[in-house]
């Protein structure tokens, strides 16, 4: 009996060290190449290939590639493996694995990262950045229910020090929804990032309403989902007015350009009236998160 309790363990163990990328799986993210292509104009692939074994560790290789209409571009590979309730990746900087996502964080934990490699800090003193879990929310995704960790980067008053983020949440299974390794809070996440589809054996999610694989924007897909949400004016001065034309509640998320969470709201069909006066003027992130769709805008308030 021992050794049969023993045996469930350890399969049990292996089965839940491969829920995270499994051979086959792929991720496809918006790309439009730093605004130079249209909305929906390009995307980024991140293909599972093949097992792998990697300083005596067993991980995945996923082959990552940029596609557009003017060609494919392969970029550097990433390894990942997950143990523990935590998925890590091999850093190249450090030549080790790093934390990605951890998977058994708590509402107000606070989590530490490497500095990722393909964004050196400005700093080369500085080599890591923490963010605190805001909010862990159970989701419905392909008719299985995952947890969804939302974080709010902490920035140091430095003016070397470098912001990162993973600009949205990240879902057991699926990871970031804005490409799958952290990226500085500079980058912009309405131009690059946004998830459109998750594949694999079991699962075929699409988040954004678009081809997973288009290189050209889908006028009627790209309208619908411009038309459920509409918010104006923009900029905007005293207050802003937001429609949600679905038959569904949208969560709405407004941010800071460092990713701090600001407000939080539920938008139920219909319009709803924001007071902008609590906060200063500049310019801010407004993040709508629907069944079917992830949408990130930006609003100026100017006075």
């Amino acid at each position: 009996m021992k050794h049969l309790f023993l045996c469930l363990m350890l399969c049990s163990t292996v089965a839940m060290a491969q829920n995270f990328a499994p051979v086959g799986a792929k991720w496809y993210y918006d790309s439009s190449l730093g605004g130079s292509t249209p909305r929906f104009g390009a995307y980024r692939l991140y293909e599972v290939t093949k097992d792998t074994l990697v300083n005596g560790q067993n991980c995945r290789l996923i082959k990552q590639s940029r596609h557009a209409v003017s060609g494919v571009q392969n970029l550097s590979d990433l390894l990942v493996y997950e143990a523990n309730d935590t998925v890590f990746y091999y850093h190249t900087t450090l030549q080790r694995f790093s934390p990605l996502y951890i998977l058994n964080a708590q509402v107000g934990d606070t989590l530490t990262f490497d500095v990722p490699a393909e964004f050196p800090a400005f700093d080369p003193t500085q080599t890591h950045w923490q963010a605190v879990v805001d909010s862990v929310v159970p989701v419905v995704i392909a008719g299985d229910t995952v947890r969804s960790f939302y974080t709010t980067s902490l920035v140091e008053n430095n003016l070397n020090f470098t912001p990162y983020s993973f600009h949205g949440p990240y879902f057991e299974k699926i990871g970031s929804t804005f490409l799958l390794t952290p990226q500085p809070l500079t980058i912009f996440p309405e131009w690059d990032g946004g998830l459109r589809c998750y594949t694999d054996a079991n699962w075929s999610v699409n988040l954004q309403q678009v081809g997973c694989d288009s290189l050209t924007a889908s006028s009627v897909a790209e309208n619908d989902l411009l038309r459920q949400i509409r918010f104006f004016p923009n900029p905007g001065n005293e207050q802003l007015q937001i429609e949600n034309s679905g038959q569904s509640t949208v969560q709405f998320y407004l941010r800071d350009l460092h990713g701090r969470l600001l407000l939080q709201l539920r938008l139920e069909p219909g319009s709803e009236v924001l007071n902008l006066l609590p906060f200063a003027a500049g310019t801010y992130l407004l993040q709508f998160e629907g069944a079917a769709f992830l949408r990130t805008e930006r609003l100026v308030i100017a006075r």
